[in-house]
């Protein structure tokens, strides 16, 4: 009987960590996602505040990760299915133009969890926004705390939203169809290895956050 209740206890247990675990860790994603997301509409008052205000949130620190957000960015807001070998080539270039020849200086904030990136740019220099790339959770969690689009285009493999968050800061936001985009790179005049490359670099969702100067 020992035997039999240890064994219906762990059942139980198993079943119940099967249930809470994946809600506990959805909801811990939801926590960090929010604590950027306000990090971005009230920007610190250096990059050392905005590090830590993300890493407990449980963001780590990232090499790459403002390189990657940028990239996304003017792929996703300056992206030309036509000319698809221009569009990529071109984010790259722009991403490392903003980053290195540019107005900014080399202390930029880039973080990552789990997919997800965070570039938290110029609050040194006093013109403070964010870029935020992930999965589609970012426009459902965009969405859930007061986004107010005003304008939205949508064109084949990519949907374009422009609006507000509370306190008049200004958001566009962009999502990528990946599974109709790999098709046409594949047909494109990219080489294999650079649809690679860019399928890696590329995703889902990509949230720009301009800070209203009236919010502070």
């Amino acid at each position: 009987m020992a035997g039999l209740r240890t064994t219906m206890m762990l059942s139980v247990g198993a079943i119940l960590v099967a249930l809470i675990g994946p809600a506990a860790s959805a909801q811990s994603m939801d926590d960090s996602l929010t604590a950027a997301f306000d990090l971005c509409l009230s920007p610190p008052d250096s990059p050392d505040a905005a590090r830590e205000v993300l890493d407990d949130s449980g963001w780590q620190p990232s090499q790459d990760a403002t390189a990657v957000a940028l990239y996304n960015a003017v792929v996703a807001f300056n992206f030309n299915a036509a000319d698809l070998a221009y569009t990529f080539t071109n984010a790259g270039f722009m991403a490392a133009s903003v980053l290195g020849n540019s107005a900014l200086g080399p202390d930029q904030v880039g973080m990552e969890l789990d997919g997800y990136r965070i570039a938290v740019l110029g609050v040194s220099e006093g013109t403070p926004y964010c870029v935020l790339t992930g999965p589609d959770q970012l426009l459902t969690l965009l969405e859930r705390i007061g986004f107010e689009q005003t304008t939205q285009q949508i064109s084949g493999v990519l949907g374009q939203t422009m609006g507000s968050l509370p306190g008049g800061h200004q958001v566009a936001a962009a999502r990528f169809d990946l599974a109709a985009l790999e098709p046409l790179l594949m047909a494109s005049d990219l080489p294999e290895d650079r649809v690679s490359q860019i399928l890696s670099a590329i995703s889902p969702s990509t949230v720009h956050i301009a800070y209203s100067e009236g919010s502070e």
